[in-house]
């Protein structure tokens, strides 16, 4: 048999990794014909069975009406069920969707909950929310130096954003010990990226 015929066999015989893989190859018509459908078939097998990424793939499928129906309320559904289990990826989602109210109640605590954890494992973006959520007060007491911190974190893993704000934290001292010097070089690291503020802030008081 070929693969394709051993992962269809192990998935129908109720493997949930398989199961996950084939939905993956449906997904993206790898080996097989690309079928949207086929692949949130395959995907709703395995999360019915507890498999992370199969919950947190569905979950964009429903976001994305990619082989099923639109439908923000399940696309959360699935991200709980992975967020509860660990998965970054979908504890960012969730994040988002809780501090946009889409699929599910407007919350900014919740939100904050939600990008800490994904923050805490490491997922850049969520860094960079989590920043912000300290910056502005969204679910949390506002708190500079932890604003200060998130962003050095997604700075480093190469946020264009987070370089050019801590930028601006190091050039004004927020959260930060003032240093022209280190706010310089992180315009720098934006500006490389492209940033056409970084570029400006560069031009106007670096000169």
């Amino acid at each position: 048999m070929s693969f394709i015929e051993d992962l269809i066999s192990a998935a129908e015989s109720g493997d949930a990794e398989a199961q996950l893989s084939l939905g993956y190859c449906y997904d993206t018509g790898d080996g097989v014909k690309k079928s949207y459908k086929k692949a949130v078939f395959w995907y709703t097998k395995a999360a019915e069975q507890g498999n992370v990424d199969a919950q947190y793939n569905l979950g964009l499928c429903y976001k994305n009406a990619s082989g099923v129906e639109r439908s923000p309320e399940t696309a959360v559904f699935w991200w709980q069920k992975a967020a509860e289990q660990g998965d970054a990826d979908a504890q960012m989602c969730l994040a988002q969707s809780y501090h946009s109210g889409k699929g599910v109640e407007h919350s900014l605590d919740k939100a904050f909950y939600w990008y800490k954890k994904a923050a805490e494992q490491g997922d850049a973006d969520a860094q960079m929310c989590l920043s912000s959520c300290y910056a502005r007060g969204y679910g949390v007491s506002p708190n500079e130096k932890l604003s200060a911190f998130w962003c050095m974190k997604a700075a480093n893993q190469g946020i264009v954003g987070a370089q050019l704000n801590l930028g601006i934290y190091y050039c004004n001292g927020i959260g930060v010990n003032k240093s022209e010097q280190n706010g310089k070089i992180w315009f720098e690291k934006a500006a490389e990226q492209g940033n056409e503020l970084a570029k400006e802030y560069l031009e106007k008081y670096f000169k």
